[in-house]
């Protein structure tokens, strides 16, 4: 037996779970959705061992890489941004008030016919839940994010390298994008 006010109170449990304040939860117009580490975890080790380490870390990159252009046209319509300081700036707010990462810091490096980005971040959600003995970095669905967000910002393809990692035993992942233009 239990029953619906301002708390959820189930017979067979010693506390009350209240409820949102708002439903659906919503930042920025976006509904958000919140998937806890337990069902992350399960997801990412799942897809690995379905379809092999390294078809499962590439069906994660293409995940993250359509979600990324997803959010860099969704920052696009609502804000008119043409500088990429800003997008990456909205991105960082994003990444933090999510969950999903924090963006420490940032670097643009715009020459005549390349530019170079080097992101460090911090409490990458991916590579937190690999551990601190990966071999190699782990963090695939994120660097996807990255790499889909850059080449939409751009309008020209980029791949994302991940070359530090907290899952290796790094203080931080820290990721190179480089595109010539």
């Amino acid at each position: 037996m239990f029953k619906i006010s301002e708390h959820i109170s189930y017979d067979v449990m010693p506390y009350e779970i209240p409820l949102p304040g708002r439903c659906p939860i919503e930042f920025h117009g976006m509904r958000v959705v919140m998937i806890g580490k337990p069902i992350l975890k399960a997801l990412v080790e799942d897809v690995k061992k379905w379809f092999g380490e390294d078809s499962g870390s590439s069906f994660l990159w293409h995940l993250g890489h359509h979600g990324g252009v997803g959010v860099a046209k969704e920052i696009e319509r609502s804000y008119g941004f043409r500088r990429i300081e800003n997008y990456f700036a909205t991105l960082r707010i994003r990444g933090i008030t999510l969950g999903w990462f924090v963006i420490d810091s940032i670097e643009i490096i715009e020459g005549t016919d390349v530019i170079k980005i080097i992101l460090r971040m911090s409490d990458n959600w991916e590579c937190k839940l690999a551990g601190k003995n990966a071999d190699k970095p782990q963090s695939h669905f994120v660097r996807g994010v990255l790499s889909g967000f850059t080449s939409y910002i751009l309008k020209k393809e980029v791949i994302a390298k991940e070359v530090k990692c907290i899952a290796m035993g790094d203080p931080y992942c820290e990721f190179l994008i480089v595109t010539f233009l």
